[in-house]
């Protein structure tokens, strides 16, 4: 007790002196964002770490990552790295074999943690779905390569409400 208002005290004078203070939180600072994986056509990987700009590192960070399943929940760090690859229709696959549409990137709104986003060759998606994209505040690649329905009007209109997101394709 008189230890508390031995504290209480000097904080008061060094208020007053103009000194900052710096004063504990009652909750620690997250180290991340809790997230939920939503039921969509396509693949979320986790990384531990970013994403290396040295391409000679690129090979084994890929091979760093944990796929994550529907209804996964927990943190990601705000030192890792949330993927999401979009599933595409290939010839000479099945035809029960679905692909990624504009009603899974709806399904995205709420991973605000997401970083990547890989389209390559969906063509179930078209400027609708990409205006849903406009709240992943950490997406920082888009790759649209191959989704033919994307039209110059979509990637202009993503670039307005996301101008820090890279686009290819």
């Amino acid at each position: 007790m008189k230890t508390s208002r031995s504290i209480l005290v000097l904080t008061a004078i060094l208020v007053l002196l103009g000194c900052p203070v710096l004063v504990a939180q009652d909750k620690p600072v997250a180290d991340g964002a809790d997230t939920t994986i939503p039921e969509v056509t396509g693949t979320f990987t986790l990384y531990p770490s970013q994403r290396p700009d040295d391409p000679t590192k690129l090979e084994a960070w890929l091979a760093s990552g944990e796929v994550l399943r529907a209804g996964w929940k927990g943190k990601v760090g705000k030192n890792q790295y949330l993927a999401f690859v979009g599933a595409r229709q290939v010839a000479g696959t099945p035809d029960g074999i679905k692909e990624s549409q504009d009603a899974d990137l709806a399904k995205l709104k709420d991973v605000t943690v997401l970083q990547s986003l890989d389209l390559y060759s969906c063509y179930g998606i078209t400027d609708a779905g990409l205006a849903h994209l406009k709240g992943l505040t950490s997406l920082q690649w888009l790759y649209l390569n191959g989704c033919n329905k994307v039209t110059d009007v979509g990637r202009a209109a993503l670039k307005k409400s996301q101008p820090r997101v890279k686009v290819s394709g």
